[in-house]
C-alpha cells in the first residue's frame, strides 16, 4: 500500500514559470494587509539625505536572500547554487546541531553564532539546528521519513496527505537556499513542535532572532528560521507582517524607513523589475544589499549608522 501512495509523496515534475510576476500576485488584495503603525516607521526618505543612483543587473539581484519561496515554488533560473559548509565546523562549535551533517551558508552561520550566543546569555540553551540547506533528494527522503512516522498512528492515505500539507515539495521552498534552517529541541530532536510563542524559551527566541537578521517562517510542526538580514527582519517585526504580506506592502509603498535606535536607521527601497536592470536612489555611506523578490520587484535594504 505504501507503494501505491508514493505518487502522492513524489508528484510528477511540472513545468513552472521562472518567476512569479506582478500579474501573478496582483489579484491578492493589498487592502487586507494591515501593517502595525509605529512612530519609528514611516514611508519616506530622511530629510536632507544625500543619495546616489546605483544600477544592478538581474544576475546581481538573483544572488540576494529575499526570494519569496513557498513550498510549491521552485527557485527561479539564474539563481546560483547554494554555497554551503558545515554549521558545526564553520560555527566552531558555538551553534548547537543535532546532526554534524547539517550545512548552511557562511553568512547564515555567522548570524546563527551571534543568535545562539545571545540566547545562552539569556539562559536559553534548549534549541539546536536540525536541518539546513537541502537538496531535492534530501527533501524527498525527509518527506518519506515524515510519512512513515505518521503512518505508525493513522491510515496511510491520511498520513500521506498530512505529509504533503506540512512538507515542501522536493526542489521547492526556502530550504533549497543557504539562508534557512530548522530548529529542534537539543534534548529531544524528534519531539513534536508546539508554537514557539507558547513557551518562555520560544518567546525569548522570537524576541531575539530578528536582531540577528532572522524571521520565523510559520508552518505546521516546524520551527524554521530564515535569514533575511537586519533591515528586512527589523521592518517585518516592527510592521508585524509575515514575508509575503511584507513584500506586497513594499510593492505598494515603495519605501519603508525604520528607526532602530538613536544610532541606526534602516531604509528599504522597492522598484518593479521587468528588464535586465534596476536602479535605486540609495543613501550615501549606507551599508546595503539587494535582492529580487521572485514577485516581479527588486529590493534594496540600506542600513545607516549615524
Amino acid at each position: 500500500m505504501i507503494a501505491a501512495l508514493l505518487p502522492l509523496l513524489y508528484p510528477p515534475e511540472q513545468a513552472r514559470e521562472t518567476f512569479q510576476t506582478r500579474e501573478n500576485v496582483q489579484h491578492q488584495s493589498r487592502s487586507s494587509i494591515t501593517a502595525r503603525s509605529l512612530s519609528t516607521v514611516n514611508y519616506s526618505l530622511p530629510e536632507g539625505m544625500e543619495a546616489e543612483k546605483r544600477t544592478f543587473t538581474r544576475e546581481e539581484m538573483l544572488r540576494g536572500k529575499m526570494l519569496y519561496l513557498d513550498g510549491q515554488t521552485r527557485i527561479p533560473m539564474g539563481v546560483p547554487m547554494p554555497n554551503t559548509m558545515s554549521v558545526a565546523g564553520y560555527g566552531k562549535g558555538m551553534v548547537p546541531v543535532s546532526d554534524l551533517s547539517v550545512r548552511s551558508g557562511q553568512e547564515t552561520i555567522r548570524a546563527l553564532t551571534g543568535l545562539f550566543a545571545a540566547l545562552r546569555g539569556a539562559g536559553v540553551s534548549c534549541f539546536a539546528v536540525c536541518h539546513g540547506t537541502m537538496t531535492p533528494l534530501e527533501q524527498k527522503q525527509q518527506m518519506l521519513n515524515c510519512f512513515l512516522e505518521y503512518a505508525k498512528g493513522m491510515p496511510l492515505e491520511e498520513a500521506a496527505l498530512k505529509t504533503l500539507a506540512e512538507m515542501d515539495e522536493p526542489g521547492c521552498g526556502s530550504m533549497t537556499q543557504e539562508y534557512a534552517v530548522e530548529l529542534c529541541l537539543a534534548s529531544s530532536p524528534d519531539a513534536e513542535k508546539t508554537p514557539l510563542e507558547e513557551s518562555p524559551e520560544g518567546r525569548t527566541l522570537l524576541q531575539t532572532a530578528w536582531r540577528y537578521g532572522f524571521i520565523l517562517e510559520k508552518g505546521e510542526n516546524r520551527w524554521r528560521l530564515r535569514y533575511v538580514g537586519q533591515a528586512h527582519a527589523a521592518a517585518m517585526v516592527f510592521l508585524d507582517l509575515d514575508m509575503k504580506d511584507y513584500l506586497l506592502h513594499l510593492h505598494e509603498r515603495g519605501i519603508i524607513q525604520v528607526r532602530l535606535d538613536a544610532d541606526t536607521t534602516c531604509i528599504i527601497l522597492c522598484q518593479p523589475m521587468e528588464g535586465e536592470y534596476v536602479e535605486f536612489l540609495m543613501p550615501k555611506g549606507a551599508r546595503w544589499e539587494v535582492s529580487h523578490d521572485n514577485m516581479g520587484y527588486g529590493l534594496a535594504a540600506c542600513v545607516i549608522e549615524h
